[in-house]
């Protein structure tokens, strides 16, 4: 017997013998006789003579070849035994699945109804690979890693997932590709806090520029820009303002979000005696409308003028 239907690494069930019913994968064959060696099958005592000086003699067991014929090709898919068949195809040598004949189908009788799917041996196929590809073990398809450019559009939040098409797994059999699938993480911001597509800025003024108001510049999310806002008199601490348009875009929309300032008033905590004195000045006079000066006082001490 010059060839074997069964080749190296095919998964077998064993028909007969003390090893009825096990399986293993083949570790080599021997054509000429019509055997193969089984792993775990077949378990034979040897005596393992010293070849080199040092090495130990010993015994040992080991897997001994059975015939072919008392052994059946395990589908790796279903986990059933099937035999096969050899034909040419496009001139190649290609096994056959007995179980569909080639044509890819079995049918399956349940009492009066018969119904049809694909051949659990060679999954619709109709044939076997006698002797796979080593990189692709028959399947057609080989694992590879590479980088691909990604177009973040403005405004994702995260947890977002961006959708590849035809950039995932090759289909089973030369079946389109599916899809890859890019779950984005946005990164806090050390300026900006977000609020959905709001964003929110905290802007610190100092007591005077909270009591008789100010004009505060505000950063930008776009390079270069700044915002002005004006700090009407009397702003209290926490009070926010709100900057249309300033914020994230809406992912597929036109409308932009808000830029949200949040004011902060900055509490001095060392005082010269003249600001302290004119701090309890203007706490004594604070409920008269119209007291002369104190203001104008308050912002000479401060630094404001």
């Amino acid at each position: 017997m010059n060839s074997l239907k069964i080749k190296k690494n095919d998964t077998v069930v064993i028909l007969s013998g003390k090893d009825r019913g096990k399986q293993g994968k083949v570790l080599g064959t021997v054509p000429g006789e019509g055997k193969v060696v089984v792993e775990g099958c077949n378990m034979v005592t040897c005596h393992i003579k010293p070849r080199r000086q040092g090495e130990e003699g010993g015994i040992v067991k080991r897997e001994a070849a059975i015939y072919a014929s008392k052994v059946q090709v395990v589908c790796p898919k279903c986990g059933k035994n099937t035999r096969v068949g050899c034909e040419l195809k496009d001139g190649k040598k290609v096994r056959t699945c007995k179980k569909c004949g080639g044509s890819g189908q079995v049918a399956i009788r349940q009492g009066f109804m018969q119904f049809v799917q694909p051949c659990p041996a060679c999954h619709g196929r109709g044939f076997t690979i006698p002797k796979p590809c080593p990189k692709c073990k028959g399947e057609g398809i080989v694992e590879t890693v590479r980088e691909l450019s990604v177009r973040i559009p403005a405004g994702v939040y995260d947890g977002a997932r961006l959708r590849l098409r035809g950039e995932g797994e090759m289909g089973v059999h030369g079946g389109p590709p599916g899809d890859l699938y890019v779950v984005l993480h946005v990164e806090d911001d050390d300026v900006f806090e977000r609020d959905e597509q709001d964003l929110i800025y905290t802007a610190t003024i100092t007591f005077p520029q909270a009591a008789l108001g100010t004009h505060i510049q505000i950063p930008s999310i776009n390079e270069g820009e700044t915002l002005d806002l004006d700090i009407p008199k009397g702003t209290q601490n926490g009070k926010i303002f709100q900057i249309r348009g300033k914020g994230l875009k809406y992912p597929g929309e036109k409308r932009t979000g808000d830029l949200l300032v949040r004011i902060v008033v900055k509490t001095p905590t060392k005082l010269s005696a003249e600001q302290e004195k004119l701090l309890r000045e203007f706490e004594k006079l604070s409920e008269e409308q119209g007291k002369s000066g104190i203001f104008d006082k308050v912002k000479k001490a401060m630094g404001m003028e």
